[in-house]
């Protein structure tokens, strides 16, 4: 049997929402962002965790890297290769393998 319409809304069921929280290695912070938007949670987030910094310019345009390139001449043919097709980039990224034994922040 089927309730009619009129009886479904005069029907209310109590509003209510259980929450468990367990922790096996002690007290837990919790924050809840009421927001009531998106917008305003991201703006009582970042009250309490600080507002994000903006990346550098040059790291929104493109970055050019490729795996492996054979030497200092083949990193410019690859730079006028963009130039004579008018490709605009940022950075050309250089791969580990031009480095002193693998070892970041070395040129060989």
């Amino acid at each position: 049997m089927v309730a009619s319409p009129s009886l479904a809304k005069r029907r209310k069921l109590p509003s209510q929402t259980e929450l468990h929280w367990m922790s096996e290695s002690g007290i837990i912070d919790t924050f809840i962002l009421l927001g009531p938007s998106p917008s305003d949670i991201f703006t009582q987030y970042a009250g309490l965790t600080g507002w994000q910094a903006l990346p550098p310019l040059f790291s929104l345009g493109y970055n050019q890297c490729r795996w492996n390139y054979k030497d200092e001449a083949d990193v410019r043919a690859v730079d006028q290769g963009f130039d004579r097709h008018h490709i605009p980039y940022d950075v050309i990224w250089l791969d580990i393998e031009h480095t002193q034994g693998k070892r970041y922040f070395t040129w060989d």
